[in-house]
């Protein structure tokens, strides 16, 4: 099996338990893990046997930056696994990260 990492996604985004962190928003990094079998793409060289880089990448980006399709139980990290999922990338791992503190 192999790993696809997308590492330091940075974003501008509006998650937070205070309302300060809710409305004034503040920078987020992003990352994500693929694990997916590249022999075939690796052997026929065709870009929809593989992982769609520009297609993760806006998904994870969207999804930090937007509760527009959080569901009440789901954490941003949770979210952005979801919809990858749905989009059928074998998502693995996410990690967001909070790059600014706000007091």
């Amino acid at each position: 099996m192999d790993r696809i990492f997308l590492s330091g996604i940075r974003v501008f985004g509006f998650h937070g338990l205070t309302d300060e962190e809710r409305s004034v928003g503040q920078v987020l990094e992003v990352d994500v893990e693929l694990r997916m079998d590249l022999r075939h793409a690796g052997r026929t060289d065709v870009l929809e046997h593989s992982a769609d880089w520009t297609d993760v990448y806006t998904i994870a980006r969207e999804a930090a930056v937007s509760y527009t399709h959080l569901r009440a139980h789901e954490t941003p990290e949770h979210l952005v696994c979801r919809l990858l999922l749905e989009k059928k990338k074998p998502t693995t791992n996410i990690k967001l990260r909070k790059l600014e503190m706000i007091k």
